[in-house]
């Protein structure tokens, strides 16, 4: 009875990133944004993040200006914008190492700053390359190094970092309705 009980719970998953979904080990999880479905449910992953007036985000993914790679971005207001190519996440340290100046290993990240009438909850779209491919991955640890060819219809790292106006992270933030993930495996 215990073992049917433990199939229903599904406690939630929180992370501002691949990299906090990775840090306790196992297979990499390929961030899904894939034209196609699966079961009826699009193979495509929104992120949310909620933030204040003043605040800052700091985006980032690793398909970034690769093929169709970019980052987009709702504010509640129904306003969108793009990051283009900035906010790269070229490697696995630059995903350890997170948002930055380019220095110490971190990457430089796509940052929009929240303005007057953006409080709230914001969408974020890590594009893939091509959201058309419909390829898998080999799966990967979590903790190795990626390459350009594993991302067709996937992302192999992102990140949402939130700041308060003076620059101090804010976890805690950062929530999917539903996760689609690949990691190229059972």
């Amino acid at each position: 009875m215990l073992s049917c009980f433990a199939g229903f719970y599904a406690p939630s998953a929180q992370a501002e990133g691949s990299q906090d979904l990775v840090s306790s080990g196992g297979d990499r999880p390929y961030l899904e944004f894939r034209t196609d479905t699966n079961g009826g449910v699009q193979r495509r992953t929104i992120i949310k993040v909620y933030v204040n007036q003043g605040e800052t985000l700091d985006l980032g993914s690793s398909a970034a200006g690769i093929g169709n790679g970019t980052i987009n971005y709702r504010r509640p207001n129904n306003t969108s914008g793009t990051c283009g190519t900035s906010g790269l996440i070229a490697d696995r340290a630059q995903e350890v190492a997170g948002p930055g100046d380019g220095t110490g290993g971190t990457f430089i990240p796509c940052r929009v700053t929240v303005g007057a009438g953006e409080a709230g909850i914001w969408e974020i779209d890590f594009v893939s390359p091509d959201p058309s491919s419909g390829d898998n991955p080999p799966p990967l640890a979590g903790t190795a190094a990626w390459t350009e060819e594993n991302n067709h219809g996937l992302v192999s790292a992102w990140d949402v970092t939130v700041r308060s106006s003076t620059g101090i992270k804010i976890p805690g933030r950062v929530y999917a309705n539903y996760y689609a993930f690949n990691i190229g495996g059972n």
